[in-house]
């Protein structure tokens, strides 16, 4: 998958911009934990603007579990310090705050992040 690829390597916006407009439907693969380019983009720290142009390319990627039933908020939460990407996210669905991942931690995490920088 190289839009996961892209990701993984901290690629520069412009080109997962491009990948995203030659094949759209990429934003919405899965990788062998069911987890979207979103949770990637989440985990690996990506930039707000990588986060936005993988939300636009699939809003509903917000609204995905991948491993652990995590949601991209918990994720988010659980491996990076970015409220503007914990923002957008919540903007993109505000029910995430309202699901749970497989571990107490995540859950507890996200809350504890959202009370402290978004409120």
């Amino acid at each position: 998958m190289p839009l996961q690829v892209a990701i993984y390597k901290e690629t520069p916006l412009e080109v997962v911009d491009a990948l995203l407009k030659a094949c759209p439907e990429a934003a919405k693969e899965k990788d062998r934990y069911n987890s979207t380019h979103l949770h990637a983009a989440c985990y690996h720290r990506a930039s707000i603007e990588i986060v936005d142009v993988l939300l636009k390319a699939w809003p509903e990627a917000a609204k995905e579990k991948g491993r652990y039933n995590f949601m991209p908020l918990h994720t988010t939460c659980l491996y990076s310090t970015a409220p503007d990407v914990v923002a957008a996210l919540l903007k993109a669905w505000p029910e995430a705050i309202k699901e749970t991942g497989r571990f107490d931690k995540a859950t507890y995490k996200t809350h504890a992040f959202i009370e402290h920088h978004l409120k």
